[in-house]
Protein backbone atom coordinates (compact mmCIF):
# COMPACT_ATOMS: atom_id res chain seq x y z
CA UNK A 1 0.00 0.00 0.00
CA UNK A 2 1.18 3.18 -0.71
CA UNK A 3 0.45 6.14 1.79
CA UNK A 4 0.38 9.99 2.74
CA UNK A 5 0.05 11.23 6.44
CA UNK A 6 -2.26 13.92 7.14
CA UNK A 7 -2.66 16.04 10.39
CA UNK A 8 -4.78 19.16 11.30
CA UNK A 9 -4.27 21.66 14.47
CA UNK A 10 -6.95 23.03 16.62
CA UNK A 11 -10.72 22.43 15.37
CA UNK A 12 -13.44 25.00 14.08
CA UNK A 13 -14.47 27.77 17.09
CA UNK A 14 -18.16 27.14 17.80
CA UNK A 15 -20.30 29.50 19.63
CA UNK A 16 -22.47 26.27 21.13
CA UNK A 17 -22.33 26.38 24.85
CA UNK A 18 -20.46 23.36 26.13
CA UNK A 19 -23.98 22.19 27.32
CA UNK A 20 -25.21 22.44 23.87
CA UNK A 21 -22.70 20.82 22.25
CA UNK A 22 -23.28 18.11 24.46
CA UNK A 23 -26.75 17.54 23.75
CA UNK A 24 -26.46 18.27 20.29
CA UNK A 25 -23.42 15.78 19.10
CA UNK A 26 -25.28 12.56 20.43
CA UNK A 27 -28.40 13.40 18.45
CA UNK A 28 -26.51 13.88 15.19
CA UNK A 29 -24.61 10.61 15.64
CA UNK A 30 -27.72 8.47 16.47
CA UNK A 31 -29.11 9.76 13.30
CA UNK A 32 -26.29 9.12 10.97
CA UNK A 33 -26.09 13.24 10.47
CA UNK A 34 -22.59 14.59 10.27
CA UNK A 35 -21.83 18.27 10.70
CA UNK A 36 -21.24 20.28 8.44
CA UNK A 37 -17.44 21.18 9.04
CA UNK A 38 -16.45 17.60 10.28
CA UNK A 39 -13.86 15.88 9.04
CA UNK A 40 -12.94 11.99 8.36
CA UNK A 41 -10.97 12.36 12.10
CA UNK A 42 -14.52 12.99 13.52
CA UNK A 43 -15.88 10.50 11.72
CA UNK A 44 -14.15 7.44 12.63
CA UNK A 45 -13.79 8.84 16.09
CA UNK A 46 -17.76 8.52 16.60
CA UNK A 47 -17.75 5.07 16.04
CA UNK A 48 -21.21 5.56 14.10
CA UNK A 49 -21.64 3.40 11.24
CA UNK A 50 -23.27 5.70 9.01
CA UNK A 51 -20.41 8.71 9.89
CA UNK A 52 -18.11 6.07 8.99
CA UNK A 53 -19.20 4.41 6.02
CA UNK A 54 -18.93 8.43 5.25
CA UNK A 55 -15.49 8.61 5.03
CA UNK A 56 -14.79 6.37 1.95
CA UNK A 57 -16.70 9.36 -0.24
CA UNK A 58 -15.91 12.11 1.55
CA UNK A 59 -14.43 15.01 -0.75
CA UNK A 60 -11.08 14.80 1.90
CA UNK A 61 -10.68 11.44 0.79
CA UNK A 62 -10.76 12.25 -3.06
CA UNK A 63 -8.69 14.89 -2.28
CA UNK A 64 -5.85 13.05 -0.48
CA UNK A 65 -6.13 9.61 -2.85
CA UNK A 66 -4.84 12.13 -5.68
CA UNK A 67 -2.21 13.53 -2.49
CA UNK A 68 -0.85 9.79 -2.48
CA UNK A 69 -0.33 9.49 -6.40
CA UNK A 70 1.64 12.62 -7.03
CA UNK A 71 3.33 12.47 -3.80
CA UNK A 72 5.39 9.50 -4.67
CA UNK A 73 5.25 10.16 -8.83
CA UNK A 74 9.82 10.76 -9.43
CA UNK A 75 10.35 12.89 -12.83
CA UNK A 76 14.24 13.00 -12.52
CA UNK A 77 16.67 10.90 -15.04
CA UNK A 78 14.42 10.74 -17.44
CA UNK A 79 15.32 11.78 -21.29
CA UNK A 80 14.12 14.27 -22.29
CA UNK A 81 13.78 15.53 -19.32
CA UNK A 82 9.76 15.71 -17.82
CA UNK A 83 8.35 19.25 -17.31
CA UNK A 84 7.90 19.83 -13.79
CA UNK A 85 5.06 22.21 -14.57
CA UNK A 86 3.07 19.77 -16.45
CA UNK A 87 3.16 17.40 -13.61
CA UNK A 88 1.88 20.24 -11.16
CA UNK A 89 -0.75 21.01 -13.45
CA UNK A 90 -1.85 17.41 -13.91
CA UNK A 91 -1.87 17.31 -9.70
CA UNK A 92 -3.90 20.67 -9.55
CA UNK A 93 -6.56 20.11 -12.70
CA UNK A 94 -7.36 16.77 -11.99
CA UNK A 95 -10.23 15.38 -10.56
CA UNK A 96 -10.86 12.01 -8.46
CA UNK A 97 -14.06 10.62 -8.59
CA UNK A 98 -15.41 7.32 -7.09
CA UNK A 99 -18.25 5.01 -8.41
CA UNK A 100 -19.95 2.70 -5.89
CA UNK A 101 -17.88 3.30 -3.02
CA UNK A 102 -18.12 0.63 -0.28
CA UNK A 103 -17.11 0.81 3.43
CA UNK A 104 -15.36 -2.93 3.05
CA UNK A 105 -14.67 -2.71 7.02
CA UNK A 106 -13.87 -1.21 9.68
CA UNK A 107 -11.86 -1.98 12.40
CA UNK A 108 -12.85 -0.65 16.27
CA UNK A 109 -9.62 -0.99 17.72
CA UNK A 110 -7.11 0.14 15.30
CA UNK A 111 -10.10 2.22 13.41
CA UNK A 112 -9.26 1.37 10.62
CA UNK A 113 -11.29 2.04 7.23
CA UNK A 114 -11.30 -0.34 4.73
CA UNK A 115 -12.93 1.01 1.33
CA UNK A 116 -12.90 -0.28 -2.06
CA UNK A 117 -14.52 2.03 -5.39
CA UNK A 118 -14.27 2.24 -9.02
CA UNK A 119 -11.75 5.18 -8.81
CA UNK A 120 -11.39 7.65 -12.02
CA UNK A 121 -8.97 10.22 -12.43
CA UNK A 122 -10.09 12.85 -15.21
CA UNK A 123 -7.51 15.11 -16.46
CA UNK A 124 -7.56 18.56 -17.70
CA UNK A 125 -8.69 19.24 -20.93
CA UNK A 126 -5.75 21.72 -21.80
CA UNK A 127 -3.23 19.30 -21.31
CA UNK A 128 -5.51 16.24 -22.99
CA UNK A 129 -6.06 18.03 -25.80
CA UNK A 130 -2.44 18.79 -26.13
CA UNK A 131 -2.13 15.20 -25.84
CA UNK A 132 -4.81 14.16 -28.37
CA UNK A 133 -2.32 16.75 -31.14
CA UNK A 134 1.29 14.75 -30.05
CA UNK A 135 -0.70 11.30 -30.45
CA UNK A 136 -3.90 11.46 -31.86
CA UNK A 137 -4.59 7.61 -31.46
CA UNK A 138 -4.18 7.78 -27.05
CA UNK A 139 -6.95 7.76 -24.77
CA UNK A 140 -6.24 10.94 -22.67
CA UNK A 141 -9.27 11.90 -21.07
CA UNK A 142 -9.41 9.84 -18.18
CA UNK A 143 -7.76 6.95 -15.71
CA UNK A 144 -10.23 4.30 -14.57
CA UNK A 145 -9.35 1.46 -12.05
CA UNK A 146 -11.15 -0.86 -9.32
CA UNK A 147 -9.27 -0.16 -6.77
CA UNK A 148 -9.36 -0.51 -2.47
CA UNK A 149 -7.97 2.31 -0.03
CA UNK A 150 -7.38 2.63 3.70
CA UNK A 151 -7.87 5.70 6.19
CA UNK A 152 -6.52 4.90 9.54
CA UNK A 153 -5.94 7.65 12.94
CA UNK A 154 -1.84 7.89 13.38
CA UNK A 155 -0.64 6.59 16.49
CA UNK A 156 -0.85 10.26 18.48
CA UNK A 157 -4.15 10.36 17.07
CA UNK A 158 -3.49 14.38 15.41
CA UNK A 159 -4.12 12.66 12.09
CA UNK A 160 -4.66 10.25 9.43
CA UNK A 161 -2.94 7.91 7.04
CA UNK A 162 -4.06 7.79 3.52
CA UNK A 163 -3.07 4.50 1.51
CA UNK A 164 -4.27 2.88 -1.53
CA UNK A 165 -3.67 -0.43 -3.27
CA UNK A 166 -0.65 -0.64 -5.45
CA UNK A 167 -2.15 -1.52 -8.77
CA UNK A 168 -4.07 1.41 -8.49
CA UNK A 169 -1.43 3.09 -7.61
CA UNK A 170 0.78 1.66 -10.32
CA UNK A 171 -2.02 2.16 -13.18
CA UNK A 172 -2.64 6.03 -12.27
CA UNK A 173 1.06 6.85 -11.57
CA UNK A 174 1.83 4.72 -15.22
CA UNK A 175 -0.68 6.94 -17.05
CA UNK A 176 0.57 10.18 -15.29
CA UNK A 177 4.65 9.26 -16.21
CA UNK A 178 3.10 8.07 -19.71
CA UNK A 179 1.51 11.50 -20.33
CA UNK A 180 4.85 13.58 -18.82
CA UNK A 181 6.82 11.52 -21.45
CA UNK A 182 4.34 12.42 -24.60
CA UNK A 183 4.43 15.84 -23.47
CA UNK A 184 8.35 16.24 -23.13
CA UNK A 185 8.49 14.62 -26.87
CA UNK A 186 5.78 16.84 -28.43
CA UNK A 187 8.10 19.71 -26.40
CA UNK A 188 11.82 18.35 -28.22
CA UNK A 189 9.92 17.92 -31.28
CA UNK A 190 8.91 21.57 -31.19
CA UNK A 191 11.71 22.83 -30.07
CA UNK A 192 13.65 20.66 -32.81
CA UNK A 193 11.77 22.06 -35.29
CA UNK A 194 12.11 25.68 -34.67
CA UNK A 195 16.08 25.61 -34.36
CA UNK A 196 15.69 23.75 -37.97
CA UNK A 197 13.09 26.82 -39.28
CA UNK A 198 16.03 29.32 -37.72
CA UNK A 199 19.12 28.22 -39.36
CA UNK A 200 17.02 27.45 -42.55
CA UNK A 201 16.39 31.45 -42.59
CA UNK A 202 19.85 32.26 -41.73
CA UNK A 203 21.12 30.39 -44.21
CA UNK A 204 19.05 31.54 -47.13
CA UNK A 205 20.03 35.01 -45.58
CA UNK A 206 23.68 34.23 -46.04
CA UNK A 207 23.02 33.32 -49.64
CA UNK A 208 21.17 36.31 -50.90
CA UNK A 209 22.79 38.39 -54.00
CA UNK A 210 24.57 41.98 -53.58
CA UNK A 211 22.75 44.75 -54.88
CA UNK A 212 25.25 44.69 -57.63
CA UNK A 213 25.94 41.43 -59.54
CA UNK A 214 28.86 40.35 -59.77
CA UNK A 215 29.06 40.02 -63.37
CA UNK A 216 27.89 43.64 -63.89
CA UNK A 217 31.21 44.77 -61.40
CA UNK A 218 33.16 42.90 -63.31
CA UNK A 219 31.95 44.26 -66.92
CA UNK A 220 31.73 48.39 -65.76
CA UNK A 221 35.75 47.52 -64.58
CA UNK A 222 37.03 46.83 -68.04
CA UNK A 223 35.12 49.63 -69.93
CA UNK A 224 36.70 52.33 -67.46
CA UNK A 225 39.97 50.79 -66.16
CA UNK A 226 41.59 49.10 -69.32
CA UNK A 227 40.43 52.51 -72.10
CA UNK A 228 43.10 54.07 -73.37
CA UNK A 229 43.25 57.58 -73.51
CA UNK A 230 42.79 59.30 -77.25
CA UNK A 231 45.50 60.79 -79.10
CA UNK A 232 45.48 64.26 -79.51
CA UNK A 233 44.85 65.90 -82.92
Amino acid sequence: MVNLRTSWGLRMRTKLSVGALGFLLPVALLLGCSPKNQTNLDRINSGNAALVAQVCSSQETLDNIKSVVFAHIDISGQDPPLNSAYKDQLSAGGVVSLEVPTLSSFDATTKKVSCSAKITFTWPNDLVNRLKVAQPTGSWATDTTDGAYTIQPQADGQGLVYSIDGPTYDNTVGSVLTMLRTLAGADAEAQAAAAAKKTEAIAVSSSSPSDVPPDSASSLSAQTGNTAPAAPQ
